[in-house]
């Protein structure tokens, strides 16, 4: 009875008293080598299936792992399924769950995820176009069509359905339909428009049509569609006429680095003047600023789940703006040391749990404090052969259909899950 009652005394105490409770953010990191079945330590690049299946390009075979093991596929004389070189470079994922796979030496082969074989795409360029097909990238678009860009003039169009079909590839000279050298890219607008942005011009494959401008970015906002290139020219797409209108911009605005759709009627541009919000209403042009940042040239922007914006700068600050709440944060990041991680390139990704992990530009890879408004830097660090295993460089990041972030360096492959540890701080009498 006196135990019971003891007990009883503490609870009430501890309810009585005043607490708190906060979250902390971590990352539960996993690393994968050849002795966990890799089939090579240096990636290339990684994918993922429709069915939750991770591919990963190796310099020795193709790999994919089913959340328990690895399997490697490579050239096979006896299959018959001969590789030029086990180097893969770059893997894409097609509307028919297939991978283009690029080689080392530049070649296309298309991998079968049913069948487990690959398949020389250079063979059936060459029997029905008879030209010689040098890739320098695979482009995944989301209405059935991918994109060969070629290292020269000759690139195709093929169709991920028909591709052993005679129609199911269609050769595109840029030379001779837009004058331009090379493809740079092909983005696929949220109105069906596949958009081919080559060196000298862009070129609208639905209407065959070539503008004289170098454009870059492309975003949709009330149906329209907006273009940009990095030399700072702002224009829009007048369908009806098939052309575009330059959209006049401050001269000092300099080059554009990037342009997002930002709610229903908003196009956030990042500029080398810092970011800039161009609402389509009334073609009207403001700064987007946190406060104490200074003009200067903002590489990328994000939009999260909150629509907040954060514009990530060239001095490796990151401006956070939340126009809803008329609120704004300059966040400064910690340079890297030698002790924690960094990336080559900038970095954002939001977790299921709503934390906001980013590498600034020539900083180190932190989290957003979001009661505190500061970045928090964090080291990746798992454990190989039983040792402690850190990671000083992101070379390549994918996020996966499930929010985890799937990471590589110079070496071997890691996994990082990211979860939240909930503390409660009570507040004694004394305090």
């Amino acid at each position: 009875m006196i135990k019971g009652e003891i007990i009883f005394i503490l609870l009430l105490y501890l309810v009585l008293l005043p607490l708190s409770a906060y979250a902390q953010p971590y990352c539960s990191v996993r690393t994968f080598s050849i002795a966990d079945g890799l089939g090579a330590n240096t990636i290339s690049d990684m994918e993922q299936s429709d069915d939750g299946t991770m591919w990963i390009a190796t310099w020795n075979g193709l790999c994919n792992y089913d959340g328990y093991t690895f399997k490697v596929f490579r050239g096979d004389g006896e299959k018959e399924q001969v590789l030029s070189t086990n180097r893969i470079n770059i893997i894409e994922s097609n509307s028919e769950d297939d991978l283009w796979c690029v080689t080392y030496d530049s070649k296309v082969y298309l991998f079968d995820c049913e069948k487990y074989r690959f398949e020389s795409v250079n063979k059936i360029v060459e029997r029905q176009f008879d030209v010689s097909l040098v890739a320098r990238n695979v482009v995944t678009l989301g209405n059935g069509y991918s994109w060969i860009l070629g290292k020269d003039n000759m690139s195709f169009r093929v169709s991920d359905r028909n591709l052993y079909e005679k129609e199911g590839f269609e050769l595109f000279d840029s030379k001779a339909l837009c004058g331009s050298r090379i493809i740079n890219k092909v983005v696929l607008d949220d109105n069906g428009q596949e958009w081919v942005f080559a060196s000298d011009a862009t070129y609208l494959y639905n209407r065959r049509k070539k503008f004289d401008y170098l454009f870059d970015y492309v975003c949709n906002v009330a149906g329209k569609t907006y273009l940009a290139s990095p030399n700072g020219q702002f224009a829009i797409y007048d369908s009806v006429r098939c052309d575009v209108r330059v959209i006049p911009l401050p001269k000092n605005i300099g080059g554009i680095n990037n342009i997002l759709a930002f709610d229903s009627c908003y196009i956030v541009i990042a500029t080398e003047s810092g970011s800039m919000l161009y609402d389509v209403r009334d073609e009207s042009l403001r700064m987007i600023r946190a406060i104490g940042e200074k003009t200067g040239e903002v590489v990328d922007v994000y939009i999260d789940k909150q629509n907040r914006i954060w514009s990530f700068r060239a001095d490796g600050n990151v401006s956070l703006v939340d126009i809803s709440k008329d609120e704004s944060y300059l966040l400064r990041c910690d340079m890297n040391d030698g002790t924690l991680t960094t990336s080559k390139k900038v970095l954002f990704h939001e977790d299921t749990n709503g934390t906001i992990w980013i590498v600034p530009k020539d900083r180190c890879f932190s989290y957003y404090d979001e009661e505190k408004h500061e970045l928090v830097p964090y080291h990746l660090s798992g454990t190989l052969e039983g040792k402690s295993n850190g990671l000083n460089n992101i070379v390549k990041a994918f996020c996966d259909k499930q929010s985890n972030l799937w990471v590589t360096g110079e070496h071997n492959l890691l996994l990082v899950n990211f979860n939240k540890r909930n503390f409660f701080h009570i507040k004694t009498l004394d305090s």
